[in-house]
């Protein structure tokens, strides 16, 4: 048989349905898309988790020494690799506010940049910033202007902030007024990600003692009550999913293999009318490519819909994992369909003759 005609000859069993390649195709799909998807929500809820720590201010580390953080020093952490943002702040007089029956709140100098660590709102005017809570207690938003004994004074923005969740409470309740980086300030915030103690030492180098050196800030955690660190890449590691691509390999060469001996008669026969084994082997690679392919395409998309509905800020890891589940089970199946034709022999023929159902 020549090359072409072998080709020919798998695509035509395929839709006549000789090799019932709609049936392995679909069940091989719905194998790699169970275990695709299973891997995909393992990775949507490390992220969740991930997500919720970070919103909790839990990777915000802070490096405490009065009166002596540099914040130069503490600004510049932001360049650094894994320090998503740092800024630094120093208390100040409280506030008391006219408007509200003379109301006293505490009141911080921070730098520009640390209004990036709390994710403050975007500032169009320069002024105070207070937290949602505080901004919804007090009824106002940005842009209005509130009575102090120090003036009037712009509510800038607000940023999210609550002390439901563990974190250090005075900033929940208290303004943010930005400062020049001039003199020292009293602690430097770095919000670290992924959220390790390797940059510590780094932070306790913002403070300087009184002979211009670096001095020994203590570094601890806005947020404490998740740990002290995440280690989201172990546990990424570690998930119990990551044995999918093994799973999927295996169940496909099952697959394959079984699918070769359900048709033992017919290939027997076949070799013994003189077919050799590399045509025969080429003509149920065809079949075996056909099926598999299209099952592991419809799996592949399937992950994507679902990861994408899960969580699309991991959807390029889902879908890197997710290709290699199917890629292996594909050419698992493939592999071991056409390794199985290497088992047919023409001795068996009869046997297997008198065995058929």
């Amino acid at each position: 048989m020549r090359l072409r005609e072998c080709l020919r000859e798998g695509w035509r069993n395929v839709a006549s349905g000789t090799s019932r390649g709609t049936l392995l195709g679909v069940t091989l799909g719905l194998l790699l898309a169970a275990l695709s998807v299973a891997d995909a929500a393992a990775v949507a809820r490390l992220d969740a988790q991930a997500q919720a720590y970070r919103a909790s201010g839990a990777a915000i580390r802070v490096a405490t020494a009065q009166k002596a953080i540099n914040p130069d020093a503490c600004n510049a952490l932001s360049s650094v690799e894994g320090v998503e943002s740092a800024g630094a702040l120093r208390e100040a007089s409280p506030l008391s506010l006219g408007a509200l029956g003379g109301l006293t709140v505490p009141a911080f100098e921070v730098t520009q940049s640390l209004l990036r660590v709390v994710g403050a709102s975007h500032a169009e005017t320069p002024g105070a910033f207070v937290s949602e809570t505080l901004a919804a207690r007090w009824s106002v938003e940005p842009g209005d202007t509130i009575a102090t004994d120090r003036g009037a004074l712009t509510i800038a923005g607000v940023y999210p902030y609550t002390e439901r969740d563990g974190r250090d409470p005075r900033f929940a309740n208290a303004v943010l007024l930005p400062a020049l980086a001039t003199g020292r300030f009293d602690a430097c915030l770095a919000d670290v990600w992924p959220s390790t103690s390797s940059r510590d030492g780094l932070l306790r180098g913002t403070a300087e003692g009184t002979d211009g050196k670096p001095g020994g800030a203590s570094v601890s955690l806005l947020n404490q009550s998740f740990g002290t660190t995440w280690e989201g890449s172990a546990e990424f590691e570690a998930r119990v999913t990551r044995f999918a691509p093994g799973a999927a390999a295996v169940l496909g060469a099952v697959l394959g293999v079984g699918a070769v001996g359900r048709r033992r008669l017919e290939f027997s026969a076949a070799v013994h009318v003189g077919v050799p084994h590399g045509r025969l082997a080429l003509i149920v690679g065809t079949e075996s490519a056909i099926w598999a392919v299209a099952a592991a395409s419809g799996a592949l998309s399937a992950a994507a819909v679902v990861g994408a509905f899960l969580s699309r800020g991991t959807l390029a890891t889902m879908l890197t994992a997710s290709a290699l589940t199917c890629a292996a089970g594909a050419l698992a199946a493939l592999g071991g369909a056409v390794a199985a034709v290497g088992t047919l022999r023409e001795s068996r023929l009869f046997r297997h003759f008198k065995n058929r159902a």
